[in-house]
């Protein structure tokens, strides 16, 4: 077997072994931890075989900033470029009013969540408002909605969820040494239970928190290498750049707003099939009754048209 193949074989049982702990984290309280630790193992032997098998890319993601191998999905629109998760991420972003008919949903109830038990998901721009619209990220539905709108999944990361643990412990630890002339005897292989899993967790939260070991942002799968823990909800972890890809979606309204144009005037360019290279590729689309664009097409389309409209109007009065 080859060194290339070696590596492949481990990386194929590694994940397997996680597919495993993920089909059953409901029957394991430390689930999210060996999930944790397999992944620090799949990055070992992922940084091994990059370093074996070099791979160049000729164009990077915009947004994420990932290589894009050239027979993959993506969008490229001059030097702009769109990897496959990233183009996922955006589609993933619904109107409130979308959202409440994929979900049969009471009309209005998804703006006043927005405002009360989802207001944890403001940071990470899986829920906004966008002009005077809310707009809902999917994976908010799932967590939330589909888990019969309740935040115990979501309100603690797993790694509060430890810390909370380890608290309840030593607090548990500090009544047995206080009650130790009152307590029986076997009062003492709680005490010392209690030490052996405050040792543990301790050892596992200093590992978590040590910097050393990579994160692996849930939505887009990529490794976060900031430094730091990420945006964490219950086991699921999202990074930087999904946060900043989720928040380039706009309504045309925020968009208008935020560029100084005129009140309509994008629905307006898009009836008049003026974006039309936008809509092709789903840089522009309809979410319930209002329309969504990532920020590109502001960018590219109408900075460079309004910068050139001032440029002209300047040179006017200069002439006069």
């Amino acid at each position: 077997m080859s060194l290339s193949a070696d590596y492949q074989s481990k990386i194929k049982i590694l994940n397997e072994h996680r597919a495993s702990i993920v089909s059953r984290k409901s029957e394991l309280t430390d689930a999210a931890y060996q999930i944790f630790s397999i992944d620090a193992q799949i990055r070992d032997q992922e940084k091994r075989m990059e370093r074996f098998n070099l791979t160049f890319y000729t164009i990077h993601c915009s947004q994420c900033q990932g290589g894009i191998k050239e027979d993959e999905p993506h969008i490229s629109i001059d030097s702009f470029h769109l990897c496959k998760n990233c183009i996922h991420t955006i589609s993933m972003v619904k109107s409130s009013t979308e959202a409440e008919i994929s979900r049969g949903l009471p009309k209005g109830t998804i703006k006043l969540d927005c405002k009360g038990p989802l207001q944890m998901f403001h940071k990470s721009n899986m829920v906004r408002k966008s002009g005077k619209f809310w707009l809902i990220h999917d994976q908010v539905l799932t967590m939330y909605y589909d888990s019969g709108r309740s935040t115990n999944g979501f309100e603690l990361s797993w790694l509060d969820q430890m810390k909370k643990r380890l608290e309840h412990l030593k607090k548990q630890k500090d009544f047995h040494e206080q009650m130790r002339s009152v307590l029986p005897e076997d009062s003492f292989t709680q005490l010392h239970s209690a030490i052996a899993q405050i040792s543990d967790l301790e050892a596992r939260i200093a590992r978590v928190e040590s910097g050393k070991l990579p994160y692996r942002c849930s939505h887009c799968t990529n490794w976060i290498v900031d430094k730091g823990i990420p945006c964490l909800y219950g086991d699921y972890t999202i990074c930087e750049h999904c946060i900043q890809t989720i928040g380039s979606v706009l309504t045309t309204s925020e968009a208008e707003h935020k560029y100084k144009l005129s009140p309509g005037s994008i629905r307006r360019d898009i009836n008049r099939e003026v974006l039309k290279r936008y809509l092709k590729r789903g840089l522009i689309w309809q979410s319930g009754n209002i329309w969504l664009l990532h920020e590109f097409v502001m960018k590219h389309h109408y900075l460079p048209r309004k910068k050139g409209t001032e440029l002209a109007g300047n040179e006017l009065q200069h002439e006069t």
